[in-house]
């Protein structure tokens, strides 16, 4: 029902879904620069931990990715971390992230989006 309204019979639009997953914790990876600035718990348990190693071969992977953006995670009862959703790091909430911090992952991608020079580009 989301795409209700959006979808054209002519357009071939490819759409993915996976089967339910029951997450215990989810977690949002800030992403600047292809490097981890920060992951904060937003949903669930707060003593699960997240492999940070997958998350970093999420990074990896990302061929094209954006100067900032965010990774989802999820734990599910195994202990296992899920990539849950990719997000464009112009528009996203701080989740309790420095004011600094957001201000530099704000500014990558918004001298990206712009073609400008990224100000806050130093560490």
């Amino acid at each position: 029902m989301d795409l209700l309204g959006l979808l054209y019979e002519e357009d071939d639009i490819k759409i993915w879904c996976s089967e339910m997953i029951d997450f215990k914790t989810e977690w949002r990876c800030f992403i600047r620069y292809k490097e981890i600035l920060d992951i904060r718990r937003y949903k669930g348990d707060w003593d699960t931990k997240i492999d940070v190693k997958v998350v970093e071969n999420a990074i990896d992977s990302f061929i094209s990715q954006p100067n900032s953006y965010a990774l989802d995670f999820g734990i599910n009862k195994s202990g296992e971390t899920i990539l849950v959703e990719v997000n464009d790091g112009h528009s996203l909430g701080t989740y309790g992230l420095s004011s600094a911090h957001y201000a530099k992952f704000l500014s990558a991608r918004w001298s990206e989006l712009t073609q400008t020079e990224d100000y806050l580009n130093f560490n």
